[in-house]
């Protein structure tokens, strides 16, 4: 029984074989492959989707890059960025006082030659070989152009002492009319400096000459004075002083004992205010 069976699977196989060589010279047996042998496809987790179905895309944000070549507004011009070009020095201005009467600004010295300096350091006093008076200096001056610059030498022979007054006019003790009348003045103001730091001003002034026809209306004085290196601001007071006739409008007085090496000072900006 067991014969039969395997001598007719061996029958069908060999039918089999005999069909298969039939069938190739043909070419089906290539399309039974394809069609029987082609593998599954694998299912895809990307959904395809046709062409007229692809959803539009979002726009980006807009960010808005200037360049050199645009302009931000079309009313706003480009902006050139000009260089800045070196300031000159400018020497200080002097600062104005508020004279609550009104009185206006009254010079003695404000620099050389300006046409509203007033009074004459004409009056010399003590050893007045002693005394030398620049009133054009230029070099290192607080206000301007110029300063007034004072050597006194406390080496030359002669007196211990020295001074200067500024007078109204020229040389008056008393003996040649009046001086100014600077009635509503609160205060006389300067600046002043020593060379080196130390020079001691036995005293600033400003009235106090009596002469045969007429002298000054009152007298006012600060000091002693030790001077600084840099320059300064000092004031005379003037409130109740008696200023209607005011011959010596300015001056100072200077020692050896004070200076016993000499010293060297200078004075900007005096001006009754």
């Amino acid at each position: 029984m067991e014969s039969k069976k395997t001598t007719f699977l061996l029958s069908i196989t060999l039918i089999i074989i005999l069909i298969l060589l039939f069938l190739k010279p043909c070419g089906i047996l290539e399309k039974f492959q394809q069609r029987f042998q082609r593998p599954v496809a694998i299912e895809q987790t990307e959904e395809i989707i046709a062409e007229d179905e692809v959803p539009v895309k979002a726009p980006s944000p807009k960010v808005r890059v200037v360049t050199k070549q645009s302009s931000v507004s079309k009313t706003q011009d480009k902006k050139t960025v000009e260089p800045v070009p070196a300031q000159k020095s400018v020497k200080e201005e002097s600062p104005v006082y508020s004279n609550k009467s009104g009185f206006k600004p009254f010079y003695i010295y404000s620099e050389i030659g300006d046409k509203n300096n007033h009074y004459y350091p004409s009056g010399m006093m003590g050893n007045v070989g002693a005394i030398n008076i620049n009133q054009a200096w230029e070099k290192d001056n607080k206000f301007g152009k110029t300063c007034v610059r004072i050597t006194y030498n406390a080496l030359k022979a002669g007196t211990a002492w020295a001074g200067v007054y500024w007078q109204e006019p020229a040389n008056n003790w008393g003996d040649k009319g009046y001086g100014f009348n600077l009635t509503g003045s609160e205060r006389l103001s300067f600046w002043a400096r020593g060379e080196n730091g130390g020079e001691e001003i036995t005293n600033f002034i400003i009235g106090g000459i009596q002469g045969k026809d007429s002298e000054d209306s009152d007298s006012r004085a600060i000091g002693p004075i030790e001077l600084t290196k840099e320059w300064k601001q000092y004031t005379i007071h003037l409130t109740g002083a008696d200023l209607n006739n005011v011959i010596g409008g300015f001056g100072f007085t200077i020692t050896r004992d004070g200076n016993p090496n000499g010293a060297v000072f200078y004075l900007d900006n005096v001006v009754y205010e």
